[in-house]
């Protein structure tokens, strides 16, 4: 998950800065930012559940506005929802 979230698809993508700074524009710096973009995530990519896990670089995430995730704990969730954000 590392690489794909680390690379050309991931943070370093202007798509995937473009949202993160829509997801805080208008908010304070510091805890208030974090909850800004875990509230756009949340507010703008469907989650959908499947039998296994499929792993895809975040801006196709954004791209499509829908992550396919296993099921797995609410802490695996988050921070896959966050993952390229």
């Amino acid at each position: 998950m590392k690489a794909l979230t680390h690379g050309p698809g991931g943070m370093r993508s202007p798509e995937i800065r473009h949202a993160a700074l829509v997801a805080v524009r208008g908010v304070e710096r510091g805890q208030h930012e974090i909850d800004s973009v875990f509230d756009w995530v949340k507010d703008n990519i469907e989650f959908r559940g499947e039998y296994g896990e499929t792993l895809q670089e975040p801006v196709w995430t954004l791209r499509w506005r829908a992550r396919r995730l296993r099921r797995s704990s609410n802490a695996d969730r988050g921070a896959a929802r966050l993952s390229g954000i």
